[in-house]
């Protein structure tokens, strides 16, 4: 028996009245919805516009002073009509989307254009200086954040587009992918003053045809945008390292690359977790981080992996670090902190594990759901830190 086609098995259910269609507001085969098609096509007109404002520097600038002479015509026709304050929309849209140099220009022109629209208009308007005076403040701000994005070699809303699109890759980094039915993983990073980066940030992969599972949590030196940008930079150079160094060399060649900077404050703490999905076995390596807490379903509490520690990434090149082996079973669970959780200015950091350790045992009824995100926020630093926590549990 033949199978009809769709457009066929449709127009057939339309004239038996079991379906009936709308031609004005269904969209052909292969086509999208108006509305979608409508809303991609402005997103690329709007696009587009950008592009050539922010890179068309003359033509921008051509019309920032033809805008101006149409303001100061428009006083001196009405003076007692249009205010002063009709100039510093251009000053500002002038800061946003032009180099310093030209910047600097418009807002020159937009004085003396004050200054003489003043003196022609003196009888009337007797606020030209003061105008002029409050035209140059509001300049200087917008000089300085032109100054600022120059400093990164982009114009416009681009620079903040850029970051944008960073933190957009750290956060997709961090996702965990799809795992097993009987596999579940959590991740959370908290920055410190819940500022945009963190330098903390987790980077994970299923390699070898999706049978292992490689997980890297780091805690770079310095807290929040400080430590952004090496932030940015490690998560890049480890996402690169995993499922391209066999597991047991991953710490070995991420403190190589890291000893290779030669940052001021170039060291940073890691954790490293290879789980077979198949299997459970799991080994973990450390570098001045943390030991990893793991929940034993046969005494139904939490313990430390206290074994595979080695020194801080960064200091020495060339080192070698042990791991800690063992195997998740069905009910059990594995967790992976930064300091955040732990420390604090007034208390100890084996008192921190103790209490974080005591906070995990509240779910030793299995419930791990939550656990890594519900430890962030109840760290014993509060906001003041950069958090970090991965957990990952078998059914």
């Amino acid at each position: 028996m033949g199978i009809m086609p769709i457009d066929s098995a449709r127009d057939a259910l339309s004239r038996v009245g079991v379906l009936r269609l709308d031609p004005a507001t269904t969209p052909a085969p292969g086509r999208r919805p108006p509305d979608v098609a409508h809303r991609a096509a402005l997103s690329r007109a709007w696009a587009a516009l950008r592009l050539r404002v922010e890179t068309n520097e003359p033509a921008t600038v051509a019309v920032t002073v033809l805008a101006l002479v149409v303001v100061s015509g428009l006083i001196v026709m009405a003076p007692t009509t249009f205010p002063w304050v009709g100039y510093l929309p251009f000053v500002v849209l002038s800061g946003a989307i032009h180099s310093p140099r030209r910047h600097a220009l418009v807002l020159g022109l937009t004085v003396a254009a004050i200054l003489v629209t003043a003196a022609l208009t003196m009888p009337v308007k007797t606020d030209g200086p003061g105008a002029a005076v409050g035209t140059l403040a509001v300049g200087a701000v917008t000089l300085w954040r032109s100054l600022c994005r120059a400093k990164i070699g982009v114009q416009g809303g681009r620079g903040e587009t850029m970051l944008a699109d960073l933190r957009a890759r750290l956060l997709r980094r961090a996702r965990v992918p799809a795992l097993p039915p009987d596999w579940h993983a959590e991740t959370c990073v908290q920055s410190a003053y819940s500022q945009r980066f963190s330098g903390d940030f987790v980077v994970t992969r299923c390699t070898q045809e999706n049978r292992l599972l490689e997980v890297v949590l780091v805690d770079v030196s310095g807290k929040g945008l400080d430590a952004g940008t090496r932030s940015l930079v490690l998560s890049g150079a480890f996402d690169a390292l995993l499922g391209s160094v066999p597991p047991a060399d991953f710490m070995v060649a991420a403190n190589d690359y890291v000893a290779r900077q030669d940052w001021a404050e170039g060291f940073a703490s890691a954790v490293y977790l290879c789980l077979d999905l198949e299997t459970g076995e799991y080994a973990v390596s450390g570098a001045g981080h943390p030991p990893a807490a793991r929940f034993d379903a046969a005494v139904q509490s939490w313990h430390l992996i206290e074994e595979g520690s080695g020194p801080v990434l960064g200091l020495v090149g060339g080192l070698r670090y042990p791991c800690a082996r063992g195997i998740i079973h069905p009910g059990e669970a594995l967790m992976l902190y930064t300091d955040g959780l732990i420390e604090n200015r007034y208390d100890g950091v084996d008192h921190g594990i103790a209490r974080l350790v005591g906070g995990l045992d509240a779910h030793a009824c299995g419930q791990f759901a939550g656990v890594a995100s519900g430890s962030c926020s109840r760290a014993a630093a509060g906001p003041c830190d950069d958090r970090g926590a991965v957990v990952i549990w078998r059914d």
